[in-house]
């Protein structure tokens, strides 16, 4: 059990704009809150089948959190922290896992790790349940050769569950990835990665699909104090990612424009 204090940007009593349409009031009344942790973890390394275990749980619990109230009118708000009621505790529950074994020259790997949360608010008086939902699994193979071209590929999965009062949103990503290193001409080493994205919702209305690609090639002669290389970044040229975040308040999904292609 731990206590929890503010900073003192919420104690200041001033009004200040965060952004053209967030007003702020801080709350010099303002108490600590309680947290409780319980931490659970499991290690396994068998050096004889090369076999690696791990896996965590974790459950936290928050009581008399500080949280803003929120007056909402259309896009604007206008909000000042208080200490919640201890009714109506913050709590999250997130797993991990993962499991490799190395065969040979190959490695495999597998992991997943989720979590779930529950939170409260108040939006224009009316006190609000809000849940999130989130969820990543990941499985790769991997090579280790001495002298011949090592690569990973992989596949990566994403999927959040957002729930704000009743308000639903569902954001998918599916995600294979591959990457290569090369050494050749006994000084020259060539390294690429390649990650291919597929970012959707559950209602249909975002169905976007893009990639990025980046390389390297390298150049250094023994102890030689000089060493060359090219550099790519963003070789396809995509020129936007999307994100999505959640909140006591508000779930929200965002296209971010990214730096082009360069070349180094």
């Amino acid at each position: 059990i731990s206590a929890q204090y503010t900073d003192v940007n919420r104690g200041a009593e001033g009004i200040v704009f965060n952004t053209h349409k967030n007003l702020f009031r801080g709350n010099s009344d303002l108490e600590n809150s309680l947290a409780h942790s319980y931490n659970l973890t499991y290690f396994s390394f068998n050096m004889f089948n090369y076999t690696n275990v791990t896996g965590n749980i974790n459950y936290s619990r928050t009581i008399e959190g500080i949280k803003n109230v929120a007056r909402i009118d259309g896009i604007s708000q206008a909000a000042s922290p208080i200490n919640f009621d201890s009714n109506f505790p913050d709590e999250t529950v997130s797993v991990f896992a993962r499991f490799s074994k190395r065969i040979k020259k190959f490695q495999i790997s597998l992991s997943a790790n989720g979590a779930y949360a529950t939170g409260f608010n108040v939006n224009n008086d009316i006190v609000r349940e809000s849940t999130s939902l989130t969820q990543n699994y990941r499985a790769s193979v991997r090579t280790n050769f001495r002298e011949w071209p090592n690569f990973e590929v992989g596949y990566n999965y994403t999927a959040n569950n957002y729930d704000n009062g009743g308000l639903e949103s569902k954001f998918y990503t599916h995600r294979p990835f591959a990457n290569v290193d090369i050494q050749f001409l006994k000084n020259f080493n060539l390294s690429a990665d390649w990650e291919y994205y597929n970012y959707t919702n559950d209602a249909n209305t975002i169905d976007n699909t893009y990639s990025f690609v980046n390389g390297k090639l390298f150049y250094k002669k023994g102890e030689s104090p000089w060493e060359f290389s090219v550099q790519a970044t963003n070789v396809l040229n995509t020129r936007f990612l999307n994100n999505d975040s959640f909140s006591d308040q508000l779930s929200s999904t965002s296209q971010y424009f990214v730096l082009p292609r360069i070349v180094m």
